[in-house]
């Protein structure tokens, strides 16, 4: 054939081409037209194929190094061996995927019969045995992506591969059998199966039998009783947990893992060695083993031991200069725990740990807290000075200033000294005035100072005190027991006998029930405050139903059936009979569901 006679006609093909000229069946060299896309499916002769927009076009002559061909076959027309990496197509060109019938520029356009072409078309495609086991069982394929998005009815789309297996929850599957589950699902190989983890399943990967685990999780371990553990050395586990280790292996008492070392409260999980030992052990760390530092005298209260010294303490203790621990520092020997003697130009105080500063009896390592009878400590000057003069009742002084005084004393801030507080009258307990020395401002430990009156009692959230003993007066929020003499919360209950509290103010002499409820609360039959103000609804003269009301702080109400309508946190809320938490709700509205947190939500339609 005379190819220069053949231009004019590729032309022409071309141009149609271009100008998408309507496919006809038997017209510009097609054969057969798709009658869905419009364009040739089949063209006329062998020396046409179907191009990748559909239109037909002239096979060229065989030449090598073009279109990735090696060599042509003896008519110089079709390619016979393709470069590696290529395959000759049925139409004479090379295509980068096997089973490819036309291809253009080592794209394959179209595939053998059974095959199908996957992939974008602005990406290299390749062919797929329309039979192969990841299309098994499959409804729908993704040509895109060349695997299933739909299957069959009764099969299952597995998370992993993409197969379609008659296992729900599988991830991975062989000619419908699966090989693994979704997480949080062990495989049971004996039904083929993927089941939910709990119980003695929680850590399994696989189990033969259905009744124990043979492969567990990653960082678990497999028990004699078959159980997955997350300890080695384990003999018996129950939810993971280790409950008894292999012989010469001992349970470490914080995280359940097999030690070899008793008295251990932290293990490595895979050497078994101990990480941490017990209070009241240390670690000896040439067999890593735990040893009480309370029975052996010589290391008592040491943490780490190496070559039979200790090298660290217990915290709140130190490494005293012959390598035993102490209860200070600057210690030079130690005994059982207490410094016996301290280093050069420090003091051995009666609290037996070693101060930098004469005198001084209890110490720490700020300084000094006490003295020896006698003597303040002067915070400015860093010494114990003697007690004499305006610092004879003196405990602590910044300078020429006493800033505390001894038991039994409180301090004059206007006069700076100290004067007894044991008598009865405004400065009874009283650990310190104000400037000009008119009332108390501070109470000694176990005293409250009264909100009103400034005077020193036992009643704590008392405004006036009646008594050491007895209140009068309440700080707001709280309510006066009159037969107690004592203030209480009324707005938090702590148990079934602080109910007449309630938002009540005073309660009657003998205290079984209130007399004055806060604003918004009347007395109820029953004794107790009782608001009924916001109640909508009642029934038997107890109230089921409270006004929809919200304040600034977003509570709401809800019936209560001892104290009628209480403020509750969230809407949508009913009931809310919890005595000791009235916060919590107890039954919802209709369109509400409680919530594990004590709440309601609202039922929203998916």
């Amino acid at each position: 054939m005379n190819y220069i006679t053949l231009i004019p006609l590729i032309i022409i093909i071309l141009i149609n081409k271009s100008c998408s000229y309507p496919c006809k069946d038997s017209e510009n060299n097609c054969l057969k037209c798709n009658p869905l896309t419009n364009l040739c499916f089949k063209c006329k002769s062998d020396i046409f194929i179907p191009d990748e927009n559909g239109g037909c076009v002239q096979i060229k002559k065989c030449s090598i190094g073009i279109n990735y061909c090696e060599e042509c076959d003896l008519e110089g027309e079709l390619c016979k061996k393709c470069e590696k990496g290529y395959y000759p197509d049925k139409y004479g060109g090379c295509s980068y995927t096997e089973y490819c019938q036309i291809s253009n520029k080592g794209k394959c356009l179209q595939c053998d019969d059974n095959f199908i072409l996957i992939g974008r078309a602005s990406d290299l495609k390749f062919c797929k045995y329309k039979y192969s086991e990841d299309f098994k069982n499959c409804k729908e394929l993704n040509k895109e992506n060349g695997y299933c998005q739909v299957c069959e009815e009764g099969y299952f789309l597995n998370k992993g591969d993409f197969k379609c297996s008659s296992t729900e929850y599988c991830s991975e599957s062989i000619y419908g059998i699966c090989q693994s589950c979704y997480e949080g699902y062990y495989l049971n190989k004996k039904n083929n199966t993927c089941l939910l983890k709990n119980g003695i399943f929680q850590y399994c990967k696989q189990s033969l039998n259905g009744e124990t685990c043979d492969i567990c999780d990653e960082m678990t371990y497999l028990d004699k009783s078959g159980n997955c553990s997350l300890s080695n050395f384990c003999s018996k586990s129950s939810n993971g947990k280790c409950e008894e280790c292999i012989p010469n292996y001992f349970l470490s008492s914080n995280d359940n893992i097999c030690s070899n070392s008793k008295n251990c409260l932290k293990a490595d999980k895979d050497t078994g060695f101990c990480l941490q030992c017990e209070s009241n052990n240390f670690m000896n760390t040439k067999d890593l083993q735990c040893k009480s530092n309370l029975e052996d005298n010589e290391f008592k209260y040491c943490l780490k031991v190496s070559n039979d010294l200790c090298t660290e303490c217990i915290r709140g203790y130190k490494l005293s200069k012959d390598s035993k621990c102490s209860n200070t520092y600057n210690c030079l020997e130690a005994e059982n725990g207490k410094c016996i003697q301290c280093e050069k130009n420090y003091y051995l105080g009666l609290d037996n740990k070693c101060s930098y500063i004469k005198h001084c009896i209890y110490s720490d390592e700020y300084g000094c807290i006490e003295c020896e009878e006698g003597f303040y400590y002067n915070i400015l000057y860093a010494n114990c000075s003697e007690a004499i003069g305006k610092f004879e009742n003196c405990k602590r002084s910044v300078g020429y200033y006493c800033s505390e005084c001894k038991n039994n004393f409180y301090l004059n801030l206007n006069e700076s000294i100290c004067i007894d507080n044991t008598q009865k009258g405004p400065f009874y307990k009283c650990a310190l005035t104000d400037l000009y020395n008119e009332y108390c401002q501070e109470c000694i430990d176990g005293y409250y100072l009264g909100t009103e009156d400034n005077l020193c009692s036992l009643n704590e959230n008392c405004k006036i005190s009646e008594s050491e003993n007895i209140c009068s007066e309440c700080d707001d929020n709280y309510c006066l027991d009159l037969q107690k003499g004592k203030c209480f919360d009324n707005d938090y209950l702590e148990d079934e006998n602080d109910k007449i509290y309630y938002a009540c103010e005073i309660t009657n002499k003998e205290g079984t029930k209130c007399e004055k409820c806060k604003n918004g609360y009347e007395v109820g039959e029953n004794g107790y405050c009782v608001d009924s103000t916001r109640c909508l609804e009642k029934k038997d003269s107890e109230c089921i139903r409270c006004i929809e009301e919200k304040s600034e702080l977003g509570n709401t109400y809800c019936a209560n059936k001892v104290f009628g309508c209480v403020p509750n946190f969230y809407l949508g809320c009913l009931r809310c009979d919890n005595i000791l938490d009235i916060y919590s709700c107890t039954e919802c509205k209709e369109g509400y569901r409680k919530t594990f947190l004590g709440g309601c939500e609202e039922i929203r339609n998916k």
